[in-house]
């Protein structure tokens, strides 16, 4: 199975850190003046998956329950963050270059029946440009609803 979906990551912080590119052009957190009541980053990449599919037929031939195995490539459409201060309210949403890595691939497994979808998804490319930020890979859960 070959496809295409819009993925959209949000990831939130507990702290009260900005996101950064240093002089040396590397990516952290530094510590921000004022309490944040929200803190995230949010990334929205179009992935396209490759994915060896197995049906179980049900009562009927349209009645079938699907899982899928494989990989995905994706690439970075856009990127932000949000930091809203707690005291008064004031948004900062700004789009800095912070080193995220513009392609993202990994392996992805689903289960589902008719238009929906349990996936999980582990990322083998690092959140951050290699050796610019933290070595982070992302991994999710969750369900998709489409067409399929």
């Amino acid at each position: 199975v070959l496809g295409a979906g819009w993925t959209v990551h949000n990831y939130r912080f507990d702290h009260n850190y900005q996101l950064v590119k240093g002089e040396n052009g590397m990516t952290s957190g530094i510590p921000y003046e004022r309490e944040l009541s929200k803190n995230k980053l949010t990334i929205s990449y179009i992935n396209i998956p490759l994915l060896m599919e197995f049906q179980i037929p049900l009562k009927n031939n349209d009645d079938r329950i699907i899982f899928d195995i494989g990989g995905y490539c994706g690439f970075k459409i856009g990127s932000h963050t949000k930091m809203v201060e707690a005291q008064n309210d004031n948004k900062h949403k700004k789009r800095p270059d912070i080193n995220i890595n513009p392609i993202q691939y990994g392996s992805m497994v689903q289960i589902g029946y008719k238009q929906a979808r349990l996936f999980a998804t582990y990322n083998f490319s690092t959140l951050f440009n290699k050796d610019k930020g933290p070595e982070l890979y992302p991994m999710q859960v969750g369900v998709s609803v489409g067409i399929y």
